[in-house]
């Protein structure tokens, strides 16, 4: 397994990852149920925390990328900042959560506000790493570059 694979494998657990732990933190926040609400705040400083490995295997998939037909250097441009945005926005995150596992055991009034926190961040990262992925499928995926697809791709039924 190269690190085009492992970056492909890799970069859907952020994402997903983020949308699963906000769904477990606002259920358990409404229902007032700790365990799902630890639950949540465990899965998203793990799975934003993942979005490391990500971004350094995605240094590597370029070189490979970069020397692929149809590939511009601007498409990786995009991605690439988009990346640096998710990684940001996805360590700030999982730090919070991360605090917010430390602040349960100081003062319920430090859990809400860790909890407010986490679920504004979830958000902001679940965005950023989606864009990212956007951006990144684009890299080889024409179809999702909004442009049509070439004439031989058509079937004669569809021309």
């Amino acid at each position: 397994m190269d690190f085009v694979q492992i970056h492909l494998i890799l970069n859907h657990l952020p994402p997903i990852g983020a949308l699963f732990a906000l769904i477990a933190v606002i259920a358990g926040a409404l229902r007032n149920e700790d365990a799902v609400l630890r639950l949540g705040l465990v899965v998203g400083t793990a799975a934003l925390s993942l979005i490391v490995p990500v971004y350094l295997t995605g240094e590597r998939a370029e070189e490979v990328a970069e020397r692929l037909p149809g590939v511009t250097e601007e498409l990786i441009h995009e991605h690439e900042e988009a990346a640096e945005a998710a990684l940001a926005v996805a360590l700030v995150a999982a730090a919070v959560s991360g605090g917010g596992l430390v602040a349960w055991r100081l003062s319920p009034r430090l859990k809400r506000a860790a909890v407010s926190a986490t679920v504004v961040l979830y958000l902001a990262a679940l965005g950023a790493a989606t864009n990212a992925g956007r951006l990144g499928g684009e890299i080889r995926h024409s179809e999702l570059r909004g442009s049509p697809p070439a004439a031989s791709a058509l079937s004669e039924h569809e021309q």
